[in-house]
């Protein structure tokens, strides 16, 4: 897939995946009450199968990874195919980057979310090679090292693709 001289970023898990697995654990541990007191076990299978969504769920969340080598940038997105293997990796050469802009989902906008200045950096290439399939470096999925500087690459390679919003961010100390 990647060649000895491209650097995959680390995965960062969403805060919301560390509480669904700990609390997943604390519900495994006090479904057993019931067993002890009256040999009921249906509860215990019930707390099993919710804390095995939950591991399923981060393991499918796991799937997203960012890249980059001297001539291009990867993503892989989240997600398995309808083989059930992981999807595949997309490519945008340096010189094929068209645009790069921040963006918000429709969610966070109905919520209020003003914390970031955007969720996710939607990187646009000049040809249509794949399709529609949308190639997004997406903020809470990556270190905010890692996002500055796969964003300040993109802007050494591909001079004024960057949107406002991505530059006065990479300007600032702010954290993402």
């Amino acid at each position: 897939m990647l060649g000895s001289n491209q650097l995959w970023f680390q995965w960062r898990r969403s805060a919301s995946t560390g509480l669904y697995r700990w609390f997943g654990v604390l519900f495994v541990i006090f479904s057993f009450f019931p067993v002890f007191k009256g040999d009921e076990w249906g509860f215990v299978w019930m707390a099993l199968l919710l804390f095995g969504g939950t591991v399923l769920i981060e393991y499918l969340d796991r799937g997203y990874r960012v890249g980059y080598d001297d001539q291009a940038v990867y993503m892989r997105p989240h997600g398995l195919n309808w083989k059930l293997k992981r999807r595949r990796v997309l490519r945008i050469a340096f010189d094929d980057i068209a645009a790069v802009t921040g963006e918000r989902s429709a969610r966070s906008i109905s919520y209020g979310n003003r914390f970031t200045p955007f969720e996710f950096a939607h990187v646009y290439r000049q040809s249509d090679e794949y399709d529609g399939e949308v190639f997004a470096l997406v903020g809470g999925e990556i270190y905010d090292e890692d996002l500055r500087a796969i964003l300040q690459l993109i802007e050494q390679k591909a001079p004024g693709a960057l949107d406002i919003d991505i530059k006065r961010w990479l300007d600032s100390s702010r954290r993402f």
